[in-house]
């Protein structure tokens, strides 16, 4: 192992298991909320996102409920003021499902009629999809069949393709399919069984057949277990890029390896994971590299290392002692130097350059959850592409946004738990605070998701995001330049968009269409003439330029209509009952927002306060990226005769 010198690195993903409470949920302390009340019930999915569902329950009454899902790390009360782990619900959802749903990769068991020449007899009417690790490809006739004759056999095997009611499938090599692979026609209203043991497949409308959880004491709600069936309108199995990926290898190993290397066109893997994950990562890592390569328009030429070992709780720990252990500890520890060993067994990551009058080169040592190998090769990336990663808070920032990045998607995907944290804290850490000199990595987690959300929406928000990206290749190389001199006559702009993407983002929101509008000018509308304005329902707030006056009277008409899901129904600006699809505006004066007001298609209303005035499509700031169409805006000054009636 050559010398090396550590480069700031921690996942955040990491730090919520290294700095999360250790003790039970219900363990007892002076503020912490404990267990008031058990709950159960039934009711009907409404919505679904990280760490959360809400529930319309028996009565009719919606309730929210806290949910650590199987794929995340942690749960977080009162909005991220304690955080707890270990916490999996016990979750089981199934459903009967449309067979042309069936997406490649699924592993799918039924029973049919087939020949030597891999053909089914009839159509096939029912199937089940069946977790990967439970069964093997299979293909067990009852019967040897003469040429030409069909035998009923009983099949396990992985989709190819599924078109036109066409459903090809992978199974074993015999002298029933030679060529490894079969073809059966699907019935026209053919199904399939499905379970699953996390919400990645749950879509609003789907039944909740029962749940137990807790109620505490600070009123917040806690499934522990839940039993949903599918049964809302979907278009789509597998949502999750992850379990797409875990899908597309579905048909290699899941069983752990042992130490050995893997390789991919930009990273050497030394690792002990099951094959499948192994590709899978590689698969992630790839795609990083891609987007980050593209972003910053440079390819190191060497070869990114990675050590990823798995890890398990430690059985003997006691306090002090490191929560985990190396599955082939020994073996690693002949590998490793021994900030490696520290990091991975705290359940984290490191990574190391060593340089030279030529390049760099990196070296990662991180435990096997992927978000943090992902982190850290962000951090090889820089180290080898500009020689540095550049400042704490730029660094941190772009390697928890590098182990989000997914292909083709501009959507916020982060933890739960960060979302939680920064949407509700009491005291939001202000801009000039995340940016300052001086930081030091592996702080907290908390000022990692500060850094985070700063950075992705500087690089997302088309108002910065080109001075952003030659601000941090300029950092990263050592040149004069500083996010003063980069941002300082637009900081009270983007102070504002900051705050107001930390109050209002979630998993889906898009900083690219909710980004402020800073060019059209405002004035006065004139008496008797009408100002006109287009609003387009896939945007957050936009500007017009009308400006209003405390107090004055003004009346809106609107016409066209628009949409608020992909396929939904037609509205016009008063929207829907739920009040999704109204027209709203907003008044913005000095960088302060009055209060929302609800406009409708026809509306005459009093300016709350003096200002330009802001329009959009009242809907889920996470759901606007689904929404279509255009309607125009019709304004004017109250006249005086009116507006004394």
């Amino acid at each position: 192992m050559p010398n090396v010198s550590i480069v700031r690195s921690l996942g955040l993903c990491l730090l919520l298991v290294t700095t999360v409470f250790s003790e039970p949920l219900w363990s007892q302390g002076p503020t912490r909320p404990r267990v008031k009340n058990p709950i159960s019930g039934s009711g009907t999915i409404q919505s679904i996102h990280p760490g959360e569902l809400i529930i319309r329950l028996a009565d009719g009454s919606d309730q929210t409920f806290k949910i650590q899902d199987q794929d995340e790390e942690a749960l977080s009360l009162e909005g991220g003021r304690f955080i707890f782990k270990g916490l999996q619900a016990n979750i089981s959802v199934r459903g009967k499902l449309p067979a042309n749903l069936l997406e490649r990769g699924m592993l799918v068991q039924f029973n049919a009629s087939m020949n030597r020449f891999g053909k089914g007899e009839a159509p096939v009417n029912q199937l089940v999809v069946t977790p990967s690790q439970r069964l093997t490809l299979k293909l067990d006739p009852k019967s040897e069949p003469e040429d030409g004759e069909f035998v009923d056999c009983e099949i396990v095997g992985r989709v190819i393709t599924n078109r036109r009611n066409q459903l090809l499938v992978a199974v074993p090599k015999s002298n029933m399919a030679r060529r490894e692979r079969a073809e059966f026609e699907l019935a026209p209203n053919a199904t399939f069984d499905l379970l699953a043991r996390d919400l990645n497949r749950v879509a609003s409308g789907d039944t909740v057949d029962s749940f137990e959880g807790v109620e505490m004491t600070n009123g917040e709600r806690i499934i522990r277990k839940i039993s949903i069936r599918m049964t809302g309108p979907r278009d789509k199995i597998t949502t999750t890029y992850s379990d797409e990926l875990y899908q597309k290898f579905s048909s290699l190993s899941d069983a752990p390896g042992p130490p050995r290397k893997e390789s991919s066109d930009h990273f050497t893997l030394y690792t002990d994971i099951s094959d499948r994950s192994a590709k899978v990562l590689l698969t992630k890592l790839e795609t990083m590299y891609s987007l980050i390569s593209k972003y910053y328009g440079r390819r190191p030429r060497q070869s990114i290392e990675c050590y990823v070992i798995r890890v398990e709780p430690n059985p003997n720990r006691i306090r002090g002692e490191m929560p985990n252990r190396m599955i082939n500890g020994d073996y690693w520890r002949r590998q490793l130097p021994a900030v490696g060993v520290l990091k991975v067994e705290e359940g984290a990551g490191v990574t190391a350059s060593a340089s030279n009058s030529r390049q760099t080169r990196s070296i990662v040592f991180a435990c096997d959850d992927h978000g943090v190998v992902q982190h850290e090769s962000v951090h090889a990336y820089c180290a080898q592409a500009f020689g540095t990663t550049g400042p704490v808070w730029y660094a941190e920032g772009m390697a928890e946004m590098g182990q989000y990045w997914r292909p083709g998607n501009l959507a916020v995907q982060v933890d739960p738990v960060v979302i939680d944290y920064l949407t509700h804290a009491t005291q939001p850490k202000k801009l000039r605070d995340i940016v300052q000199a001086g930081q030091i990595t592996g702080d907290s987690w908390k000022a990692y998701a500060w850094r985070w959300a700063l950075c992705h929406l500087l690089s997302s928000n088309p108002n910065y995001q080109r001075r952003f990206k030659q601000l941090g290749m300029n950092l990263m190389y050592g040149k004069e330049d500083s996010f003063d001199q980069a941002f300082g006559p637009v900081a009270d702009q983007i102070s504002f968009e900051y705050d107001q993407f930390v109050k209002n983002f979630d998993n889906g929101y898009r900083v690219d269409l909710c980004s402020w509008d800073w060019e059209t000018k405002a004035i006065d509308p004139r008496p008797e003439k009408t100002v006109k304005t287009k609003v387009d329902a896939q945007r957050g707030w936009q500007a017009t330029p009308l400006k209003l006056t405390a107090g004055q009277s003004y009346d809106i008409i609107c016409q066209g209509t628009w949409q608020t899901t992909e396929g939904g129904e037609e509205l016009d600006a008063d929207g829907n009952s739920r009040g999704e699809g109204r027209m709203i505006g907003i008044i913005l004066d000095n960088y302060t927002l009055s209060a929302p007001i609800a406009l409708g298609a026809k509306q005459r209303f009093t300016a709350p306060q003096s200002g330009q005035l802001f329009l959009r499509c009242q809907d889920s700031w996470r759901s606007i990226a689904d929404n279509s169409g255009t309607l125009s805006a019709f304004f004017r000054l109250t006249p005086a005769t009116e507006d004394a009636r």
